[in-house]
């Protein structure tokens, strides 16, 4: 599969055109050169433009994770959803024993708040191909419906995911195909630095007050 190579500044517009567009979007590339942090910085930045308090979901306390769920206007979250960390169930819920002739599903709180109308964020399946196979698929429905089960996210919930290369020796699994055509694939390059100290890395540092002679 041909991927198109790109720098930082360049995957930052393309998350941004990502978030606008909500075609779900895989970011490809070796361990430590900024994946996970280029999609936080325009999460942070897109909750700015909204005029929504950025939250980190996995960071909130249970009770900071109410507040979002009663308020979800109010606030743009990032939710990191580490597939290889989880079961099936645990992306689509489990059945709610009701004594009724059929199952009604109880969804886990994470999808809860993301179905709100109201909910903005990015869902961020960040090492997506640690995980084998069988869990992988319990996700092709969320990629490609943006539905899990009988519950679908809201229309300003977008989709990112981001994962090492086999060539990167990090123990990841094939990407299965029918995971593979739900995204726009694109590969980011090792941060660079100039003579001039421009570009990738070297502005990156010079914004973020990183001494000079490192």
């Amino acid at each position: 599969m041909v991927q198109l190579e790109v720098d930082h500044s360049t995957l930052e517009m393309l998350l941004e055109r990502a978030i606008e567009t909500k075609i779900p979007l895989f970011i490809w590339g070796d361990t430590g050169i900024g994946k996970s942090e280029t999609v936080y910085r325009i999460a942070k930045k897109k909750a700015g433009e909204l005029g929504r308090e950025f939250v980190v979901w996995n960071k909130l306390s249970t009770e900071e994770k109410y507040k979002v769920a009663e308020n979800p206007s109010k606030y743009y979250f990032l939710m990191d959803n580490r597939l290889s960390q989880v079961d099936p169930s645990d992306l689509r819920g489990l059945p709610n024993l009701n004594q009724k002739q059929f199952v009604e599903w109880k969804i886990p709180f994470w999808l809860y708040v993301a179905s709100r109308p109201e909910s903005a964020g990015i869902i961020f399946f960040d090492e997506i191909n640690l995980a084998p196979h069988s869990i992988q698929a319990s996700a092709y429905q969320l990629i490609l419906d943006r539905e899990l089960g009988e519950t679908a996210i809201s229309d300003n919930v977008s989709l990112v995911a981001a994962g090492n290369r086999i060539e990167d020796k990090a123990n990841v699994y094939e990407l299965p195909r029918p995971l593979k055509t739900r995204f726009t694939h694109v590969t980011l390059r090792k941060p660079t630095i100039s003579a001039e100290c421009r570009n990738d890395w070297g502005e990156w540092a010079l914004k973020n007050n990183v001494d000079m002679r490192i």
